[in-house]
């Protein structure tokens, strides 16, 4: 009776209705429907010729056509790893121009361009009333830009000599951008900013984290490019902003990682839940380096999540809906009380495209993790009271729909870590999970060939807010490439 009721409960709170598990080698979008979006994708980035990649094509209700500096970086850097400079070779290298360029331009402002949140398509930073700073910005663009100078550093056309006068070295005065920018997150990340939603000034987890990762991957690059002391600094920062998380954003009442430091103004989020968290636990992660309690393996991280799960249970129509036909997985938005609806505030929220992706990416990462354990590469997978409720819920779905024993579901309440064959019956299932949120993106896009808006109405599933939003292909391609990674390491690859 006990496991009958983990089950049930764990199948209510991830609503993951239908679930179906995984075919062996097959994604929830196959090749053709990846090479489509990507293709879409694509046509937002190099906008011109130019370097810049702006966020959605549309210019009226809403108008998106600007180069936000965010949403840039995470697209540059899912490209930088889908195909690096072997396929995207000029995307790439317009976008270290577009970068280089717009660093120097004058601000109108009165502040660091550093700060700035986007960008007119002529590289003008955009001179209307804003929520500035967005200091997420400036990190995010020096993990991308990082990523591609390690790529470049490999090739001989191109070489230490070529990051060294293009993108990276030690000098201080007119810097190069990688090394402005981590100038200016070493120095800065203190700063209250804006959050990513551009609703909220303030101190925000997200921006911190991906913070610390821009500080660690700097520090790296800093020793190879011989500036020793430069990444001294920045692992000395780094190791700053994990304490100061501790203290301004984990709830150890509620066991839930709030996004924005208490008390601030703006929207007040249930619980302070938001999947920005989810999101920058995924950006921010260091696997070299880690942040246990922070990584999106950890446990805290999987608490917030069925926290966060949990609190969307019911707010969206179309999820209901979709559980009585069958569809599988499970869409979410930014927040529960979200008012944004796509084209302005005071409205009612809607499931958000890269808000779902995450999810579904994070289950992969997971999948990842504990599949790992289960063939003896790593240590086996600890239990505890912050990640058994995630897990149960995942597992519960599966044994609902006879993919699983609940053998499994026995050790997760009464061992504290998981035996080998649990272990891979959780993997499987962790996948099985990110596929069916991804189907059921899939099952409200294909209609229209799979182009993928910001948003996905509330009630009938129907694309809404900008078209073609260049963070939603990312985050479907960035899920897509953490599935291939979890499903080679359960064929034991």
């Amino acid at each position: 009776e006990e496991i009958s009721m983990i089950v049930a409960v764990g199948v209510a709170v991830l609503a993951l209705a239908g679930f179906q598990g995984p075919a062996a080698g097959v994604g929830p979008f196959n090749d053709t429907e990846v090479s489509m979006m990507t293709g879409y994708f694509l046509k937002n980035v190099n906008v011109g010729g130019s370097g810049a990649v702006v966020a959605a094509q549309s210019t009226t209700h809403p108008n998106y056509n600007f180069h936000w500096v965010r949403d840039a970086a995470i697209c540059m850097h899912v490209l930088q790893r889908k195909g690096g400079m072997a396929q995207y070779s000029a995307q790439i290298l317009a976008y270290i121009q577009w970068v280089t360029k717009v660093q120097q331009d004058s601000d109108p402002n009165n502040m660091d361009t550093e700060g700035e949140p986007k960008y007119y398509l002529s590289g003008q930073v955009y001179d209307q009333p804003w929520c500035r700073p967005q200091n997420d910005g400036p990190a995010l663009r020096a993990i991308a830009l990082i990523a591609i100078a390690k790529e470049l550093l490999t090739m001989p056309a191109y070489g230490k000599a070529w990051v060294q006068q293009h993108l990276y070295d030690e000098t201080l005065s007119n810097p190069l951008p990688i090394k402005r920018d981590l100038e200016f997150v070493s120095h800065h990340w203190t700063d209250d900013c804006c959050d990513p939603w551009e609703e909220i000034s303030g101190d925000h987890f997200f921006t911190k984290i991906v913070q610390r990762k821009s500080l660690i991957d700097g520090a790296a690059l800093a020793s190879i490019m011989g500036d020793a002391g430069a990444a001294t600094y920045y692992l000395q920062q780094a190791a700053l902003i994990i304490p100061a998380i501790d203290a301004s954003h984990w709830n150890a009442a509620t066991n839930i990682i709030e996004e924005s430091r208490r008390p601030y103004t703006g929207p007040q989020k249930y619980l302070g839940l938001d999947v920005a968290v989810i999101i920058g636990a995924l950006l921010g992660s260091t696997p070299q380096h880690k942040a246990d309690n922070y990584s999106p393996t950890s446990g805290r991280v999987l608490s917030t999540t069925q926290n966060f799960v949990d609190s969307l249970g019911g707010v969206y129509a179309i999820n209901t809906g979709d559980d009585s036909r069958g569809v599988p997985g499970f869409l979410v938005g930014r927040y529960p009380n979200d008012t944004y609806d796509g084209y302005q505030s005071g409205q009612r929220g809607n499931p958000w495209v890269l808000c779902s992706a995450a999810i579904a990416e994070l289950s992969y990462v997971n999948a990842q993790h504990v599949a790992s354990a289960a063939s003896g590469h790593t240590k086996p997978i600890a239990i505890t009271d912050l990640n058994r409720r995630f897990y149960t819920a995942v597992v519960g779905a599966a044994i609902q729909n006879g993919i699983e024993s609940s053998a499994v579901v026995v050790e997760l309440q009464t061992h504290s870590e998981l035996s080998v064959n649990a272990s891979s019956e959780l993997a499987r299932a962790l996948l099985a999970n990110g596929d069916d949120i991804l189907q059921r993106i899939k099952y409200h896009t294909a209609g229209g060939d799979f182009h993928q808006a910001e948003e996905l109405n509330r009630d009938t599933g129907f694309e809404q807010g900008a078209g073609d939003l260049s963070w939603s292909y990312g985050g479907i391609l960035s899920a897509l490439m953490a599935r291939d990674a979890a499903a080679d390491k359960l064929a034991g690859k």
